[in-house]
């Protein structure tokens, strides 16, 4: 399953798929994972309060930091 590609804390880009291309939507940090999805942390990167929000695990793209 594509679940053991991430771990809590990772740093996600979310996206969607329209007519199969991938458009980027925002940065989160992954703060759960469940069977088909995660629970992604997209405000506190940019310092506001934590806004947890459910992403499908296939619309996920792992960011590399530097």
């Amino acid at each position: 399953m594509r679940e053991k590609e991430f771990s809590i804390g990772d740093l996600v880009e979310t996206g969607v798929y329209i007519f199969g291309e991938r458009i980027p939507m925002s940065k989160g940090r992954i703060t759960s994972i469940h069977s088909g999805y995660c629970k992604v942390d997209i405000m506190s990167l940019h310092g506001g309060a934590p806004w947890i929000v459910d992403e499908n695990i296939w619309s996920l793209k792992k960011v590399v930091e530097h």
